[in-house]
């Protein structure tokens, strides 16, 4: 199986964030996850789609495709990870792959550009823009003063 994983957070960093997955056959995840940096949206993405992976799905062998170079290499153990925010996602990462490896399944990873994560990035901004409106920093579509005298 293969995915493609973003993470975001809304307008600013950090800020309201969302994580976002889309499978090779079509289905799609989305998490709204609080209040954070894009890296913490990156990894919590990464770490979703594993768990989706070793829980739910009968495929043995995962693909997984993120345009986060810093994140890749770091899942990857090329470049050390040494924001203090990003350790607990790193180590349970890590231990993601060690139940999978006793599951007998495979997780990949590996760096795409931007423009190849474009439906990634459409679900992870979507569940970013959730959050920001749950913590009422979102969008202005949805409120406003429908119904409500302003003379």
């Amino acid at each position: 199986m293969k995915a493609w994983t973003d993470g975001a957070t809304w307008e600013a960093n950090p800020g309201p964030m969302g994580a976002g997955i889309y499978y090779e056959d079509g289905s799609s995840l989305c998490e709204t996850l609080w209040w954070g940096t894009s890296n913490e949206a990156e990894w919590m993405a990464l770490i979703m789609c594993v768990e989706h992976f070793i829980t739910e799905m009968r495929d043995k062998h995962l693909e997984i495709f993120s345009d986060s170079q810093l994140i890749v290499n770091q899942a990857k153990k090329r470049f050390v990870v040494r924001a203090k925010n990003l350790e607990p996602l790193a180590a349970r990462w890590f231990w993601l792959q060690k139940v999978a490896r006793k599951l007998k399944k495979k997780v990949t990873i590996t760096w795409i550009p931007r423009e190849e994560n474009k439906r990634a990035d459409e679900i992870s901004k979507a569940a970013a823009s959730l959050t920001a409106d749950t913590v009422g920093v979102g969008p202005d579509e949805d409120r406003g003063d429908e119904g409500e005298d302003t003379d």
